[in-house]
């Protein structure tokens, strides 16, 4: 499973953090080489569709956390935590709120008190490691780590809700209770329920996002070079680089529905019955092949050919960095 799990945070990585780090874009804006000037908001729904429900899962985490807290303390018994987790989960909810009220400066304020917290709760740990008493120290620690996580997913949330007109017109605070709001009515009404369901929701995400990370990984690496146009990231009229087919990239669908037939015929992502090679490949990997390579054969056939989506050939490429490297 650890295996499995490194994996897959390699391919995720490896698809968005260079484009992201080296043009300065966040992870919705790196869908629009693949999916065209309006067939981003697809990718743009997938991922606050995710980061949802993984903010769910963290404050859901972080409400039993603070339950088994506050029953290793002897605080309470345990038949209150039906009713702590979801109080807990709004006090979370209103944390982070208050935090990101404040934008990236609110981000930096909870990150060093968090910072903070953790050192002093190390040195706590040290001295009850000694007297091997270290239950609750180990969930203050988890305590920390769920809240500090749903932090920036609610703000990497909201700054991805940006991308959209109607919100891009809207007061930070409001996108940013667009983002919460979903959140918090999973994790205050149906904290249970979501939780016992986890297993459907990560194979939701893998039948989504497996195509979506090869599909970004070979275009950005293979197709594109390593190149994209930041100006024609953010220009949605037909002369765009990527406005490609009215706005959207058939070739990018393409594979994502090539790639979700492979997923749910090795692995139903609701009733779980699997295929062979599932037992030996998983069922991710193989989606993250087919996603990429249908992805190219897509591209070539329907784009390349007609010079559509803004990809450059070789020379291209080798007269434009000679022209970078005079300048």
């Amino acid at each position: 499973m650890t295996a499995g799990s490194m994996i897959g945070m390699f391919l995720v990585t490896l698809a968005v953090v260079p484009m992201a780090t080296r043009f300065g874009i966040d992870s919705i804006a790196t869908t629009k080489p693949q999916f065209g000037s309006r067939g981003w908001m697809i990718a743009a729904v997938l991922q606050y569709i995710s980061i949802i429900g993984w903010n769910s899962l963290l404050l859901i985490f972080f409400g039993k956390s603070v339950t088994q807290l506050l029953m290793t303390l002897g605080v309470m018994g345990e038949g209150a935590s039906a009713y702590i987790v979801p109080l807990m989960s709004a006090v979370a909810c209103a944390i982070v709120y208050g935090t990101l009220l404040r934008g990236a400066t609110g981000i930096e304020r909870v990150s060093k008190i968090l910072f903070a917290f953790i050192i002093g709760v190390s040195l706590w740990m040290v001295v009850m490691l000694l007297t091997q008493q270290s239950g609750a120290i180990a969930l203050l620690f988890v305590i920390a780590a769920n809240l500090g996580t749903a932090v920036i997913g609610v703000y990497a949330s909201a700054v991805g809700l940006r991308h959209l007109p109607v919100m891009n017109a809207l007061p930070w605070k409001w996108v940013l209770t667009v983002a919460l709001m979903p959140v918090a009515a999973v994790g205050i009404a149906l904290p249970e329920l979501f939780f016992n369901s986890f297993g459907t929701f990560l194979a939701f995400i893998g039948v989504m996002f497996a195509p979506l990370c090869g599909i970004q990984i070979v275009d950005y690496y293979f197709l594109r070079k390593q190149q994209i146009s930041i100006r024609g990231i953010y220009d949605p009229s037909p002369d765009a680089p990527y406005f490609f087919w009215r706005g959207f990239n058939p070739a990018a669908f393409l594979a994502m529905a090539a790639g979700f037939g492979v997923y749910v015929y090795l692995l139903h992502p609701v009733s779980y019955v699997s295929h062979a090679p599932y037992q030996y490949l998983t069922a991710s990997l193989p989606t993250f092949f087919v996603g990429g390579v249908s992805y190219w054969i897509f591209t070539a056939t329907l784009n390349l050919s007609k010079g559509v989506g803004g990809y450059k050939t070789a020379s291209q490429i080798v007269e434009e960095e000679k022209e970078r490297i005079a300048l």
